[in-house]
């Protein structure tokens, strides 16, 4: 079953044991402990697409992950190169290509969620679901032949659902910045 929530960024879908705190006794400062972690951080290990693959249920043409560069029980670093042939920018905009900015929000929350599958134990059968979106500023347009740098830290976690900030950059430069949270829902 599922519940429908508003909050001032939109509406959001997610299952009732998302509701479900009783697993913190304080959700305000709970930490609940990483039972994958062994202390090893995979820090300048690169995990390539096909683990990425085996992380989340994302595919082509909706994977936005090339590979990852840095994961930590608090961080993921993630490339994706933007190839000019890309079928989004025949449409967005024939005449002057840009790259989707909620195709950056995309990215930024498969990187999340490659995370999230990497340092929690998560119900078999889940797939990982955006339940909020806030604090969004777009900074640069993405161009054709450009390669994305997504940076994303875990900054809370309360029982099952974990809350982010993510910054993309090019070049550099910061594309975009926001705050997201992420939880696993059962496929429909």
């Amino acid at each position: 079953m599922t519940h429908k929530v508003g909050d001032p960024s939109g509406i959001f879908y997610f299952p009732r044991s998302f509701h479900d705190l009783s697993l913190c006794q304080n959700p305000d400062q709970a930490e609940i402990p990483n039972p994958k972690s062994n202390g090893d951080d995979m820090k300048g290990t690169v995990v390539n697409r096909e683990e990425i693959q085996q992380s989340i249920p994302h595919r082509d043409p909706f994977l936005w992950l090339d590979e990852i560069t840095e994961l930590t029980d608090k961080r993921i670093c993630a490339k994706k190169f933007l190839p000019s042939d890309l079928p989004v920018f025949s449409g967005h905009y024939p005449q002057f290509p840009v790259f989707p900015g909620v195709l950056l929000l995309e990215a930024a929350m498969q990187a999340g969620a490659v995370m999230i599958s990497k340092v929690a134990v998560l119900e078999p059968g889940k797939v990982p679901v955006a339940t909020r979106i806030n604090n969004v500023k777009f900074r640069r347009m993405v161009r054709p032949g450009e390669t994305l740098d997504i940076e994303v830290e875990l900054t809370d976690r309360v029982a099952g659902v974990f809350f982010m900030s993510a910054q993309v950059k090019v070049e550099g430069q910061v594309a975009v910045r926001l705050d997201f949270a992420c939880a696993s829902a059962d496929p429909p």
